[in-house]
Protein backbone atom coordinates (compact mmCIF):
# COMPACT_ATOMS: atom_id res chain seq x y z
CA UNK A 1 0.00 0.00 0.00
CA UNK A 2 1.35 3.44 -0.81
CA UNK A 3 0.37 7.08 -0.98
CA UNK A 4 2.13 9.93 -2.72
CA UNK A 5 1.44 13.60 -3.26
CA UNK A 6 3.69 16.62 -3.78
CA UNK A 7 4.86 16.71 -0.14
CA UNK A 8 4.27 13.24 1.28
CA UNK A 9 5.35 9.77 0.20
CA UNK A 10 4.37 6.68 2.21
CA UNK A 11 4.69 2.94 1.67
CA UNK A 12 3.58 0.06 3.84
CA UNK A 13 4.06 -3.63 3.10
CA UNK A 14 3.40 -6.93 4.80
CA UNK A 15 5.63 -9.78 3.71
CA UNK A 16 5.99 -13.51 4.16
CA UNK A 17 8.72 -15.58 2.55
CA UNK A 18 8.89 -19.34 3.05
CA UNK A 19 12.37 -20.43 2.07
CA UNK A 20 13.70 -23.87 1.27
CA UNK A 21 17.47 -24.43 1.06
CA UNK A 22 18.44 -21.00 2.34
CA UNK A 23 22.23 -20.89 2.07
CA UNK A 24 24.27 -20.25 5.20
CA UNK A 25 28.01 -20.25 5.83
CA UNK A 26 28.72 -22.75 8.62
CA UNK A 27 31.98 -21.77 10.30
CA UNK A 28 32.35 -25.12 12.07
CA UNK A 29 31.88 -27.54 9.18
CA UNK A 30 34.61 -28.89 6.89
CA UNK A 31 37.04 -29.56 9.76
CA UNK A 32 36.95 -25.95 10.96
CA UNK A 33 37.50 -24.37 7.53
CA UNK A 34 33.82 -23.59 7.03
CA UNK A 35 31.43 -24.48 4.27
CA UNK A 36 28.17 -23.30 2.70
CA UNK A 37 25.20 -25.39 3.80
CA UNK A 38 21.46 -25.39 3.17
CA UNK A 39 19.33 -24.61 6.21
CA UNK A 40 16.09 -26.37 7.03
CA UNK A 41 13.00 -24.48 5.88
CA UNK A 42 12.69 -20.96 7.26
CA UNK A 43 10.00 -18.29 7.26
CA UNK A 44 10.68 -14.55 7.14
CA UNK A 45 7.60 -12.43 7.80
CA UNK A 46 6.91 -8.95 8.98
CA UNK A 47 6.22 -5.38 7.98
CA UNK A 48 8.11 -2.62 6.21
CA UNK A 49 7.15 1.03 6.40
CA UNK A 50 8.47 4.21 4.78
CA UNK A 51 7.46 7.82 5.13
CA UNK A 52 9.05 10.76 3.36
CA UNK A 53 8.06 14.38 3.67
CA UNK A 54 9.15 17.50 1.77
CA UNK A 55 9.16 20.01 4.64
CA UNK A 56 10.36 22.99 2.60
CA UNK A 57 11.51 23.54 -0.95
CA UNK A 58 15.02 22.37 0.02
CA UNK A 59 14.51 20.16 3.13
CA UNK A 60 13.25 16.59 3.02
CA UNK A 61 13.01 14.03 5.81
CA UNK A 62 12.43 10.31 5.50
CA UNK A 63 12.13 7.33 7.83
CA UNK A 64 12.17 3.58 7.19
CA UNK A 65 11.34 0.76 9.57
CA UNK A 66 11.30 -3.01 9.21
CA UNK A 67 10.08 -5.63 11.66
CA UNK A 68 11.03 -9.21 10.79
CA UNK A 69 10.24 -12.54 12.42
CA UNK A 70 12.64 -15.09 10.91
CA UNK A 71 12.19 -18.62 12.24
CA UNK A 72 12.93 -22.21 11.35
CA UNK A 73 9.74 -23.99 10.31
CA UNK A 74 11.04 -27.56 10.29
CA UNK A 75 13.89 -29.70 11.56
CA UNK A 76 15.58 -29.81 14.94
CA UNK A 77 15.49 -26.00 15.32
CA UNK A 78 11.81 -25.62 14.36
CA UNK A 79 10.32 -22.58 16.11
CA UNK A 80 13.71 -21.02 16.90
CA UNK A 81 14.71 -17.64 15.54
CA UNK A 82 17.11 -17.53 12.62
CA UNK A 83 20.48 -16.24 13.77
CA UNK A 84 21.91 -12.91 12.55
CA UNK A 85 18.47 -11.52 11.65
CA UNK A 86 17.43 -8.55 13.80
CA UNK A 87 13.73 -8.05 14.45
CA UNK A 88 14.05 -4.27 14.20
CA UNK A 89 15.91 -2.20 11.59
CA UNK A 90 15.31 1.45 10.85
CA UNK A 91 16.74 4.74 9.75
CA UNK A 92 15.88 8.42 9.69
CA UNK A 93 17.36 10.77 7.10
CA UNK A 94 17.33 14.52 6.61
CA UNK A 95 18.40 15.91 3.23
CA UNK A 96 19.13 19.51 2.32
CA UNK A 97 19.05 19.92 -1.47
CA UNK A 98 19.89 23.45 -2.53
CA UNK A 99 19.92 22.53 -6.24
CA UNK A 100 22.60 25.18 -6.81
CA UNK A 101 25.33 24.55 -4.24
CA UNK A 102 24.93 20.89 -3.44
CA UNK A 103 23.05 18.20 -1.61
CA UNK A 104 23.74 17.28 2.04
CA UNK A 105 22.33 14.37 4.05
CA UNK A 106 22.53 12.99 7.56
CA UNK A 107 21.22 9.51 8.28
CA UNK A 108 20.77 7.79 11.63
CA UNK A 109 20.74 3.96 11.33
CA UNK A 110 19.45 1.48 13.89
CA UNK A 111 19.99 -2.30 13.89
CA UNK A 112 18.35 -4.32 16.65
CA UNK A 113 19.81 -7.14 18.68
CA UNK A 114 20.11 -10.56 17.08
CA UNK A 115 21.40 -14.03 17.84
CA UNK A 116 24.98 -14.94 17.03
CA UNK A 117 25.41 -16.62 13.65
CA UNK A 118 25.95 -20.06 15.18
CA UNK A 119 23.24 -19.87 17.87
CA UNK A 120 20.54 -22.06 16.32
CA UNK A 121 19.26 -22.98 19.79
CA UNK A 122 18.80 -19.31 20.77
CA UNK A 123 20.50 -20.00 24.10
CA UNK A 124 23.31 -17.45 24.14
CA UNK A 125 22.95 -13.75 24.92
CA UNK A 126 22.13 -11.75 21.82
CA UNK A 127 24.53 -9.46 20.02
CA UNK A 128 23.72 -5.88 21.08
CA UNK A 129 21.76 -3.42 18.99
CA UNK A 130 23.60 -0.42 17.59
CA UNK A 131 23.07 3.07 16.24
CA UNK A 132 25.30 4.77 13.65
CA UNK A 133 25.34 8.15 11.94
CA UNK A 134 26.31 8.66 8.28
CA UNK A 135 26.89 12.00 6.52
CA UNK A 136 26.94 12.63 2.78
CA UNK A 137 27.59 15.65 0.58
CA UNK A 138 27.48 15.84 -3.20
CA UNK A 139 28.00 18.55 -5.77
CA UNK A 140 26.99 18.46 -9.42
CA UNK A 141 29.89 20.12 -11.25
CA UNK A 142 28.80 19.23 -14.75
CA UNK A 143 29.74 16.86 -16.27
CA UNK A 144 31.06 15.43 -12.96
CA UNK A 145 29.23 14.67 -9.72
CA UNK A 146 31.53 14.81 -6.71
CA UNK A 147 30.41 12.98 -3.56
CA UNK A 148 31.82 12.56 -0.08
CA UNK A 149 30.47 9.95 2.31
CA UNK A 150 31.42 9.58 5.96
CA UNK A 151 29.97 6.45 7.52
CA UNK A 152 29.69 5.88 11.26
CA UNK A 153 31.01 9.36 12.06
CA UNK A 154 30.59 8.81 15.82
CA UNK A 155 32.95 5.83 15.56
CA UNK A 156 30.46 3.47 17.20
CA UNK A 157 32.03 0.06 17.88
CA UNK A 158 29.72 -2.67 16.60
CA UNK A 159 29.68 -5.90 14.67
CA UNK A 160 27.14 -6.57 11.93
CA UNK A 161 27.60 -10.30 12.50
CA UNK A 162 29.36 -12.55 14.95
CA UNK A 163 30.13 -16.12 15.93
CA UNK A 164 30.10 -17.16 19.56
CA UNK A 165 32.89 -19.45 20.67
CA UNK A 166 32.20 -21.53 23.77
Amino acid sequence: MSYKDSNLNTKFALFRNDLHNEIYYDYYSNFGYGNNINLNRTRHEGVEAHIGCQLTSILKIAANYSYTEATFTEGQYSGNYLASVPKHIGNVQATLDENIYGKYSAQLNYVGSRYFTNDYLNEMPKMPSYLTLDLKASWNIKPVILSLLAMNVTDKKYSPSGVSVD
